[in-house]
């Protein structure tokens, strides 16, 4: 793994996905509905479990491009604190199990952050 350092804390708009792993699609398709220029941002899918790691909460995301942005459009707003981070890109991630409904393996930490990188062919994974 890498070290990652995010300079400042990002706002993110957020769709929150209805099950994991299958309602991911359809909750980044309601986010570029209402974001039409998403694909032109950093986009993001942040995702810890609930209680349990078979309880996975998923929630699309989209940077800001201006404070309030997400409230105009209705959206929730996160923030993805400034600090330090590891981070690893995983190509080719869709023969990847980590997004396949498998398991995490235990080397996981709970709280995940999934950045998509150059438009879902990888994708790169960012932990506290």
């Amino acid at each position: 793994m890498e070290n990652l350092k995010i300079e400042e804390d990002k706002h993110v708009m957020v769709c929150q996905a209805r099950s994991f792993p299958d309602g991911i699609m359809p909750a980044f398709r309601q986010l570029h509905s209402l974001v039409p220029d998403a694909f032109q941002r950093t986009t993001y899918g942040l995702s810890r479990p609930e209680g349990s790691m078979e309880n996975i909460i998923y929630k699309a995301a989209v940077d800001e491009s201006y404070e309030g942005e997400g409230r105009e459009l209705g959206l929730d707003i996160m923030v993805i604190p400034a600090g330090n981070y590891k981070s690893i890109i995983i190509k080719d991630y869709r023969k990847n199990l980590l997004l396949s409904g498998q398991p995490l393996p235990s080397s996981y930490p709970f709280l995940i952050l999934i950045r998509m990188v150059f438009v879902w062919k990888s994708i790169k994974i960012i932990t506290r």
